[in-house]
């Protein structure tokens, strides 16, 4: 039997993007490969860290979807604009762009 679980890094998408937080949407980034031991870092356009999601806080489902409520470290709406994302784990990193309107 085939081995259908996600090992690749090429599979990780986020969605929705844009995100409309004020309307209840949660940046989701997904398909991240299984047991890859993920950390994400959130950074502002001008390249300051937002927030770091990882296990130690559930913001990590499953060690294969991470959710980013679109707020900072100290839980403060972030401001529209466009986030870069850094997915780090055991596969390697992957970077993305974020769009959040407010």
């Amino acid at each position: 039997m085939e081995n259908l679980l996600l090992t690749s890094l090429d599979d990780v998408i986020t969605f929705p993007n844009p995100c409309y937080p004020d309307k209840g949407h949660r940046v989701k980034i997904a398909n991240i490969p299984l047991n890859s031991s993920p950390t994400i870092y959130i950074y502002s356009i001008a390249g300051e860290l937002v927030r770091v999601l990882d296990d130690n806080n559930d913001e990590i489902l499953n060690s294969m979807t991470a959710i980013w409520d679109a707020r900072n470290e100290h839980s403060r709406d972030v401001v529209s604009g466009i986030y870069i994302y850094l997915l780090k784990c055991d596969k390697g990193t992957k970077q993305g762009k974020i769009a959040i309107i407010r």
